[in-house]
């Protein structure tokens, strides 16, 4: 139980966080609960989860400077502030020493998730209580604003909130700017639940409390402004850049693969089939980003942009061994398939130690390495292989094992020799081997009189002619048996 107050007047029994209502009843202001307002709650009404200090974004309410830095005259980067001079005749005087003493008590009754209780530091308001406790005068003389700032023995980090300027002459000393310091429950580098999203909205929160200030001030008849600023909105700005890029990076990424494979391999149907395998890698991996609870942020900004290079590679080796092998989906997957296990596991297991590392970005470009070669190995094998299996037109009597039928529907069985042939010898391929063997187009056949090593090897001018004419003439003798067998029983 409390004792009642004045309506809207905060009570020290309520943890100055709320009034004490009839009958005895804390009534907590927005983010507090609890009977004596102590506990702090989020905006949906549950426990606040409280940032660690090295990750909470730090803002600065500045009073004296202009707003607008100086830049480079190149490169545009900030060099520098300048101070606003009209601001520095009434920055000390009664009014502005009020105003800013109002702004800090506002923070103070602020929610706990826009302003964490405990972390606003304010030179002003210290001063003001101070001097209400010892029931001395405030506000205090301009002249007297700095002495009485020194006997206070500020931290370290509220020391840094008071400008002071020496004059070379007079030596006198002299406050040019004041600020004020308060602790957000937002990660300020970019870690954490929707930091960015979350930090955008926190400026503009605090956005909107110095737009009141400055209103109050001007209602107030002062030309006292203050503006907000945070080192954390750098790292704001920079990220929505990153990832707002990643779309024209993805697809310029994908027009300069899709360039590339063109001039150095002039196929249109294998450029079209790996790009096909890219954005399927790309959109299975987005999809894992969303079942892991990942959002994007600048690490899988940047892992979806180089992951092109990861899902390309796979897919066009599938298509150009594809292309080589004359459409023999079997000899393809012989050939290529050891390779790209070899390259998977060699990526995956250079990449799994980052796991391990206590720095996020490493663990997670880690996790994302593993999890795009091994998407790009199984899209690879399991749909890019399949597709041009089955897109690639064939010419009549050809299959995809190597193997010929006659058109009457009888396999022929394959030929095969101990010397190494580009495809099988059949009744209506027998141009296969001719790369290898150097076979010379339109030679004479080889008869029964004809048949010695001498005339073979003239005819074919290879010295694994003999073999040659050996398998052609069994080639030719099987063929020609079993197309009289078929005219046999169409006679018959």
């Amino acid at each position: 139980m409390c004792t009642p107050t004045r309506p809207n007047v905060i009570s020290a029994e309520c943890n100055d966080r709320g009034p004490c209502r009839e009958p005895g009843y804390c009534s907590c202001l927005a983010g507090f609960g609890g009977p004596t307002c102590d506990r702090l709650l989020g905006p949906d009404g549950e426990r606040l989860r409280i940032q660690p200090e090295r990750h909470r974004a730090k803002i600065h309410f500045v009073f004296g400077i202009k707003a607008t830095p100086r830049r480079g005259l190149i490169d545009g980067i900030p060099t520098g502030s300048d101070l606003d001079t009209a601001q520095q005749a009434v920055l000390l005087d009664g009014l502005s020493q009020e105003l800013i003493a109002a702004l800090c008590e506002r923070l103070e009754l602020a929610p706990p998730y826009h302003v964490l209780p405990g972390t606003i530091k304010c030179p002003l308001l210290t001063l003001k209580r101070k001097r209400l406790a010892a029931a001395a005068a405030w506000p205090v003389p301009a002249d007297d604003v700095l002495p009485l700032l020194r006997s206070l023995e500020l931290s370290a980090e509220a020391s840094q909130l008071v400008g002071v300027r020496k004059d070379a002459i007079t030596e006198r000393q002299s406050i040019i700017w004041l600020a004020v310091s308060a602790h957000t429950n937002v990660p300020s580098g970019g870690v954490g639940e929707g930091s960015t999203a979350a930090l955008r909205a926190e400026s503009e929160w605090f956005e909107g409390v110095a737009l009141t200030a400055n209103e109050k001030a001007a209602a107030e008849g002062s030309i006292l402004r203050g503006w907000q600023t945070s080192s954390a909105y750098v790292m704001m700005e920079a990220f929505d850049e990153v990832v707002s890029g990643t779309a024209g990076c993805v697809i310029s990424g994908a027009l300069l693969t899709a360039a590339t494979l063109l001039i150095l391999t002039g196929s249109l149907s294998l450029t079209i089939s790996t790009l096909v395998g890219v954005v399927v890698v790309l959109i299975c991996f987005i999809g894992y980003l969303v079942e892991r609870g990942y959002e994007l942020g600048v690490i899988e900004a940047i892992a979806t942009t180089i992951f092109i290079g990861f899902a390309c590679d796979y897919c066009v080796h599938i298509g150009q061994v594809y292309r080589t092998s004359h459409g023999n989906f079997t000899r393809m997957l012989e050939h290529c398939g050891p390779s790209l296990w070899g390259a998977a596991l060699t990526t995956a297991g250079a990449a799994a130690p980052l796991m391990l590392c206590q720095i996020i970005l490493f663990q997670q470009m880690g996790e994302f390495i593993c999890v795009c070669t091994g998407l790009s190995l199984a899209v690879a094998i399991t749909f890019i292989a399949p597709l041009v299996e089955i897109c690639t037109p064939r010419r009549t009597g050809e299959s995809g094992e190597g193997d010929s039928t006659p058109s009457g529907g009888e396999s022929v069985p394959e030929v095969r020799s101990s010397i190494p042939l580009v495809g099988a010898v059949t009744h209506d391929a027998v141009y296969p081997i001719i790369p290898v063997l150097n076979l010379r187009r339109g030679a004479p056949e080889a008869s029964a009189e004809d048949s010695d090593e001498d005339s073979d090897e003239d005819h074919y001018g290879s010295p694994f002619a003999p073999q040659a004419a050996k398998i052609v003439t069994h080639a030719r003798t099987r063929t020609s048996f079993v197309q009289s067998r078929q005219l046999n029983s169409t006679y018959l």
